[in-house]
């Protein structure tokens, strides 16, 4: 019988229903990558087994005009695999109007929720993006931060998660730096899951937020088209944790978070 460990080494298919990629992109980032559409992502999913994948477009981190851009590319690719491909659209804290306008705009449109990242001093308590959360709040929807361990940000996430707790809150990257900080907001905040996704692999760091919050407290991602789907799945199944944890980590969180949304 083969072992998790070694079904991944050979590239082999998980037997695991229900794998979900919590975080993913579309779309070509500053860095060379060969081929950045929908139509790559599947079928890479199609050869791992991933049967999901949560996405945003690249330009989440762009300007305003580019990141609103991305959003109707992305839908694009959602309707084009409905069954596969769900989406994060992009906010910035352009205007509370625009914001709440962009919002449900993206959720009649069929998204899953937001994808918020920082960058030109932009802060997550920014009143121009709590329309979005509230709807996040009443929809039951989850939002997506980029996080790089900054103490200021993850008091932010700890903030957000008290002020709207029917919003599932993902802590992209955790572990960069501060994993302290990290374990001390997911104890706090029963609705925010940390998601460990980085290109290096610390030793040990899958293991030590699994024994810290538990491994229901943690979801998989790849950050492709940044990083491989291969070697993310490998940071869990290379952990010294069961089979059971690894199981509930690659799907079974994802699924309690997306069955929530109403």
């Amino acid at each position: 019988m083969n072992s998790w460990p070694d079904l991944a080494r050979r590239g082999r298919p998980l037997p695991i229903q229900g794998l979900t990629d919590m975080h993913s992109h579309l779309g070509r980032p500053s860095i060379a990558v060969p081929d950045p559409t929908a139509e790559a992502l599947v079928r890479v999913m199609d050869r791992v087994g991933v049967e999901r994948a949560v996405c945003s477009h690249m330009s989440c981190a762009a300007t305003s005009t580019i990141s609103r851009q991305g959003n109707r590319i992305t839908l694009a690719s959602l309707r084009a695999f409905p069954d596969r491909l769900l989406g994060y659209a992009s906010l910035r804290p352009w205007s509370a109007q625009i914001v709440r306008d962009e919002a449900e705009w993206a959720l009649d449109a069929g998204f899953a929720g937001f994808k918020l990242f920082y960058s030109g001093g932009i802060s997550y308590r920014d009143p121009a993006l709590e329309p979005a959360y509230a709807l996040a709040h009443e929809r039951r929807r989850p939002l997506l931060f980029h996080t790089w361990g900054e103490p200021s940000v993850l008091e932010d996430l700890a903030a957000i998660a008290r002020d709207f707790p029917g919003v599932s809150i993902l802590a992209a990257h955790a572990g960069t730096a501060n994993e302290e900080g990290y374990v001390a907001l997911a104890k706090t905040a029963p609705n925010v899951w940390l998601d460990p996704v980085l290109s290096r692999v610390p030793r040990g760091l899958t293991e030590r937020f699994v024994a810290a919050v538990g491994a229901d407290r943690i979801v998989w991602s790849s950050d492709a088209v940044f990083i491989g789907v291969t070697q993310q799945i490998g940071r869990v199944v290379g952990a010294e944790i069961d089979e059971d944890a690894m199981r509930q980590i690659l799907a079974g969180n994802a699924a309690r978070i997306l069955s929530a949304m109403r």
